[in-house]
């Protein structure tokens, strides 16, 4: 019993590892952009993820963080349009209550370098 438990929780997981473009996304709006730099910190109230500015040019970050709750309840914080000159950085918070604690906190954060 224990061994098919571990395998169900061992499949779903890996099949979260991997991202999907699905047939509602449009591709173009990916094109140009890459992957925030960023941290992830979680308590059981609370997720904060920094969006960091390594690069040598400004960046202009959007997307949102998921926060997961222990009942599925899903809390959001959405970012559009972030300007990140080089070295800054950006938090994005998102929260619940003691009673309804977090489980995972992901950020999903696409950014593309600003031009003039």
């Amino acid at each position: 019993m224990l061994k098919g438990i571990l395998l169900a929780v061992t499949l779903i997981m890996a099949g979260q590892a991997f991202s999907y473009v699905g047939p509602h996304h449009n591709v173009q709006n990916y094109v140009g952009t890459f992957p925030a730099q960023t941290e992830v910190y979680m308590d059981r109230t609370y997720g904060n993820v920094i969006v960091h500015n390594w690069n040598y040019n400004p960046i202009v970050c959007n997307g949102k963080v998921v926060g997961l709750t222990s009942s599925g309840i899903k809390a959001f914080s959405y970012a559009r349009g972030l300007v990140l000159y080089p070295g800054q950085y950006a938090n994005l918070y998102v929260y619940t209550n003691n009673y309804n604690p977090f489980v995972r906190v992901v950020p999903r954060i696409r950014c593309r370098f600003f031009h003039w």
